[in-house]
């Protein structure tokens, strides 16, 4: 398991950004609008190589490991994938599966904390058996206090908690 964190300068985003203190931890506490930047800087830290436009994964890491970052807000975090989530759309169990198949970590960045986002590497398959076994409820979407009871060192669940550990090894 993998737990870290990466730290956010406030002032120097206020300042660089012309907005106050309280619009930038607006923006960067919504998933909607940071998880790009979030990706790129995840990216910068652990990958070697980008994935392409509609791929299941976000970056491939030297190891390569093809992981998707996921954000976690007072709302909570899905595990979907995006096409799946909104209006007019629906969830499709087979096409999560194939997506978990596809994927081998999922990078879990905590955004409540911020100027500090807490994230966790978590294999797919620790997701799948969690989905399975009723954890994740039938659309993989989560409340807050239940992804960090699940998933985060503070709060995990032992069972997954050594699942994590045996799978992950050093990939990440």
């Amino acid at each position: 398991m993998y737990v870290d964190t990466i730290s956010w300068d406030a002032n120097s985003l206020k300042d660089a950004l012309g907005l106050t203190f309280d619009e930038v931890y607006e923006f960067f506490t919504d998933g909607r609008k940071v998880a790009f930047l979030l990706e790129k800087r995840l990216f910068k830290r652990f990958g070697e190589k980008e994935a392409k436009s509609g791929s299941p994964f976000d970056f491939i890491t030297p190891d390569d490991a093809k992981v998707e970052v996921r954000v976690v807000t007072r709302h909570g975090v899905f595990f979907c994938p995006c096409s799946m989530k909104g209006s007019g759309r629906h969830f499709d169990a087979e096409k999560f599966k194939e997506k978990l198949l596809q994927v081998d970590f999922y990078l879990l960045a905590d955004l409540t904390t911020f100027p500090d986002t807490q994230f966790i590497a978590v294999p797919s398959s620790c997701i799948y058996d969690a989905w399975i076994n009723g954890k994740l409820g039938p659309t993989t979407s989560i409340s807050y206090i239940k992804c960090r009871k699940l998933f985060f060192k503070d709060h995990i669940d032992e069972e997954i908690m050594e699942q994590i550990e045996e799978i992950s090894g050093n990939q990440i």
